[in-house]
């Protein structure tokens, strides 16, 4: 199984903006990862698709990578803050997220800035 535990750890969904021309920045990047966290606290496997880089969306489908999350965070606690860690380099960042459970995957992921949006890009 490709890695859709990881994937979905942190692939925790996009905030989306409208405006392609947006520039990438630590503050939308932090706005897009709470998003992100926000679905995985209510169990939004499916939604948090979207925030996939569509080379991650190439490799498996949404309900697959629903199913895997959903496998992934079965009995984790999320009720309390993530703890981010963020290295931005032009429009890409390294990213090490902390779940408030502590448990989960603290390795480095991958986020892109494509067409005004941070993309998961770590499959």
């Amino acid at each position: 199984m490709i890695s859709l535990a990881g994937a979905a750890v942190l692939a925790l969904a996009g905030c989306s903006s409208d405006d392609s021309s947006a520039a990438p920045t630590e503050d939308s990047l932090r706005a897009t990862l709470d998003t992100q966290y926000g679905r995985l606290q209510k169990g939004q496997y499916a939604e948090d698709y979207d925030t996939l880089s569509q080379r991650c969306q190439d490799k498996f489908t949404r309900e697959d990578y629903a199913e895997a999350a959903s496998l992934a965070y079965a009995g984790r606690d999320f009720s309390g803050p993530q703890e981010l860690a963020i290295t931005m380099d032009g429009d890409s960042a390294t990213v090490i997220a902390t779940s408030f459970d502590g448990k989960g995957n603290k390795s480095p992921m991958t986020w892109r800035f494509v067409e005004g949006e941070w993309k998961f890009d770590n499959c």
